[in-house]
């Protein structure tokens, strides 16, 4: 699941507070109208920590595709090493035996 676009959210959630300002019968449209802009700047901030919290998802997906490459890199290596120690090994054990 994608995150959502912050203009389509915000509009969103800002439809839904207007319905049920005036669904609960609060009196005085400077009330309401201060109460959603107070909440629309609350949702503001919550779009952008999202946003930040996806880039941050971004940059843990890139370090773990680079670790999983040095793990990699490693692995061949060490089979590179292995192989060559099993070779003196051997050679080892024909010369002594």
């Amino acid at each position: 699941m994608g995150i959502p676009n912050p203009a389509s959210l915000k509009a969103s959630i800002l439809n839904e507070l207007r319905t049920e300002l005036k669904t609960s019968g609060e009196n005085g449209s400077e009330a309401a109208d201060r109460k959603l802009r107070e909440l629309a700047g609350i949702q503001d901030g919550l779009v952008r920590e999202l946003l930040d919290q996806k880039m941050l998802i971004k940059k843990l997906e890139t370090q773990i595709g680079d670790l999983a490459k040095q793990l990699e890199d490693t692995k061949k290596g060490y089979s590179s090493c292995s192989t060559f120690c099993s070779s003196v090994f051997s050679f080892c054990c024909s010369i002594f035996y």
